[in-house]
């Protein structure tokens, strides 16, 4: 939650991206497939203030979760694996927002197959990830991939049965 803090969505959206990106909150399926989603703005708010721009609470998390400021400026340390195929201006924004709350991120952009390799094997430390959104697909496909038990691309090992069973009967 508080390193989500530390991003400034609308920021980036509106200077690295010109305006083009969606930078409202929707999770993982967007304003194409809004039947099979809750906008944001009917996000519980407890929920919701995790997804807006707060270093200061986000600072405030990180001192609560045991990762006080060092002398240094840094809470804590970890690696960022990307694909080096994606847009790598966007996370080094990533990186420089994380900075900016004392979260030392190391950048590491990898080859597709390894990148790959890693997310399906659970063989990477730290942050692994991408720009994760879909307007258009089969919402119960995409549920499958990313949080059923076993799904191809489940990058934190998703493990829920009451979640599996919930997927099965969205698909049934």
């Amino acid at each position: 939650h508080a390193m989500q803090m530390g991003l400034d969505l609308e920021t980036i959206n509106g200077t690295y991206f010109k305006g083009y990106a969606e930078w409202i909150p929707s999770g993982l399926l967007g304003r194409g497939l809004a039947q099979y989603r809750t906008p944001f703005a009917e996000w519980p708010a407890e929920i919701q203030k995790y997804y807006q721009y707060d270093p200061e609470g986000a600072g405030k998390l990180l001192d609560e979760a045991g990762y006080p400021l060092n002398d240094d400026g840094i809470r804590f340390k970890t690696t960022f694996e990307v694909w080096e195929g994606r847009d790598i201006g966007y996370f080094e924004l990533a990186v420089a927002y994380w900075s900016a709350i004392g979260v030392e991120v190391e950048l590491m952009p990898l080859e597709g197959a390894t990148h790959v390799a890693n997310i399906h094997n659970h063989t990477f430390e730290g942050l692994v990830g991408g720009e994760l959104g879909f307007d258009t697909s089969n919402p119960i496909g995409l549920y499958k991939a990313l949080l059923y038990t076993g799904g191809t691309w489940n990058r934190p090992n998703v493990s829920d049965p009451m979640l599996d069973k919930m997927i099965d009967d969205a698909a049934a």
